[in-house]
């Protein structure tokens, strides 16, 4: 019998400078569908003041990540698994304060959708969203 690699768990970190290598080592995993991410984390390294990047681990290994530009109004989920993305949107709605007024959600269908739904049950419809098959 084999554990399951799921079966850890989850906890949600605001990332940092000291995360630089296990956020590349995540995006790295896909660098085409993270290129926005990863060309914002070698920009500011994770060290910009008003932007937040959070990650969801489960056993201390990055399995979702988010980015809240505060003044871009960008907001980046990427990540797998129902648990982890749901953590990603209730972070997401609960640091929704630091976002503009207009902001937009950004990133694979799955991810995506978490966050948008839950700005919904919250009555916060982003003002527009560009969700990516894969």
């Amino acid at each position: 019998m084999t554990l399951d690699h799921h079966a850890g768990a989850l906890s949600v970190d605001r990332l940092g400078p000291p995360d630089l290598l296990d956020v590349f080592g995540y995006l790295d995993r896909d660098p085409v569908l993270n290129v926005y991410l990863l060309a914002l984390t070698l920009r500011d390294g994770l060290g910009h003041p008003r932007d937040e990047f959070w990650a969801v681990r489960r056993d201390s290994e990055i399995v979702a990540l988010l980015h809240l530009g505060a003044q871009s109004g960008a907001v980046l989920p990427v990540g797998e698994g129902p648990a982890a993305l749901e953590l990603l949107a209730e972070k997401a709605v609960a640091r929704r304060r630091i976002l503009p007024r207009r902001f937009q959600i950004i990133g694979p269908r799955d991810a995506s959708t978490a966050l948008i739904e839950r700005f919904k049950s919250v009555d916060v419809a982003p003002a527009s969203s560009a969700v990516r098959s894969t």
